[in-house]
């Protein structure tokens, strides 16, 4: 396809269109998307059809934006979105979706509570993930809402994010169910924010999963949940099965309902095992066969 770089405005934001070479979708780029005072760059991919079609899409808000399409975040290596959905959609597995990819300003703050294990014993600053948190789910996307043609169900809307990106993505449906209903919690980094002992039960002072049973137990809705990780990552290997078990045993998540899991056995912590779960889990939430 032909590259463009053609500056917009969209609700009095600068964005520029262009292109790479994939069929699929174009991107709306906002190298400096500022909403009531947080500014940083966002991509919107969005469906080649968009402008003809009369249709609403589901939208996919992603952690690590900066990694997403490029590389240049703890690997080598990309999710490679656009490729991915090039490839399912011609194959017709899964229905379009708009993707938000969000980049950090301060990773490690924002993706972090401010009581947690790393910050403690590297001595970093708290982090500010309610704030991160309530930047996604109240200032960006209603944006998203207003200004594109989406799916604002939260049942059709989700956030995924790997490694402190997977503690982003395991806590935002929690608190705001009513507005991102899915998410996809890739290689999370529970150790940094929850201390499991030895018989497999996180400490009851743990702040971060205070904060989500917390909410658990007063929502009318519990968000749906994608848990990965790979069987060569230490402590990330360890914890994950221990979360999923208090899933279902105190809060009734069921097994392939709204709870999905993967163990990808030879995986390691990169973004090259990321993209491949990807497309899994585009096609278990998204699939053109799914009711």
């Amino acid at each position: 396809m032909t590259k463009m770089n053609i500056q917009i405005s969209i609700g009095g934001q600068k964005a520029f269109i262009h292109r790479k070479s994939f069929e699929y979708g174009y991107f709306h780029t906002y190298e400096n998307l500022t909403l009531k005072g947080d500014s940083r760059k966002i991509h919107v991919f969005l469906p080649s059809d968009y402008e003809n079609s009369k249709r609403k899409y589901p939208v996919v808000y992603m952690n690590d934006g900066q990694t997403a399409f490029h590389c240049g975040g703890l690997s080598p290596w990309s999710w490679d979105v656009d490729s991915t959905l090039e490839e399912l959609s011609k194959k017709g597995e899964i229905e379009k979706v708009i993707i938000v990819a969000v980049y950090p300003v301060d990773r490690s703050r924002e993706y972090l509570p401010k009581k947690n294990y790393l910050a403690e014993s590297m001595g970093l600053k708290e982090g500010n993930l309610d704030i991160y948190g309530n930047y996604i789910a109240n200032t960006l996307k209603p944006f998203i809402d207003k200004y594109y043609a989406v799916d604002s169900n939260p049942a059709k809307t989700s956030i995924v994010g790997a490694s402190f990106g997977g503690v982003v993505a395991f806590y935002i449906p929690a608190i705001y169910p009513d507005k991102i209903g899915i998410g996809a919690v890739m290689s999370p980094s529970l150790s940094s924010v929850i201390n499991f002992d030895e018989d497999g039960i996180p400490e009851v002072n743990t702040q971060y999963l205070k904060e989500i049973e917390k909410a658990f137990k007063t929502a009318k809705i519990k968000p749906s949940y994608w848990i990965d990780w790979g069987g060569q990552e230490g402590d990330i290997a360890e914890c994950c099965p221990l979360l999923i078990k208090r899933l279902e045993e105190k809060f009734g998540y069921k097994e392939n309902k709204n709870l999905f899991f993967m163990n990808d056995t030879f995986a390691t912590h990169d973004e090259r095992a990321w993209k491949y779960r990807f497309g899994i889990f585009l096609k278990t939430f998204y699939g053109k066969n799914k009711k």
